[in-house]
């Protein structure tokens, strides 16, 4: 089942692939706008896969995004290594959401 799995996979995300590309030329008109936001939720525990993720992200073709990295709570480690990021990549981005409590 695998095997078919990651053959019906390849396909779809070649063809999406070409899709976002062709899509991120057509957007090149509005400058300084990225053609696509990924937002992703953490805490400290998740470090070292957001540090996989960031690295995936950053060898990917399209080049044209912003990554919200979104804390509901303190998350010192996390908001260390994206701030030291920022600084080099203006595309990754912490935000720390305060609590109403």
């Amino acid at each position: 089942m695998i095997p078919n799995l990651k053959k019906f996979t390849k396909g779809k995300l070649l063809s999406l692939h070409y899709l976002a590309n062709t899509a991120s030329k057509l957007n090149k008109n509005k400058k300084g706008e990225p053609f696509l936001c990924i937002i992703t939720p953490v805490f400290d525990p998740s470090l070292i896969s957001l540090k996989k993720l960031i690295n995936d992200m950053k060898q990917q073709k399209l080049k044209d995004f912003i990554h919200v990295v979104v804390s509901n709570g303190a998350s010192p480690k996390i908001e260390k290594y994206i701030t030291a990021l920022h600084s080099k990549d203006s595309r990754f981005v912490y935000i720390m959401l305060l609590s109403n409590h």
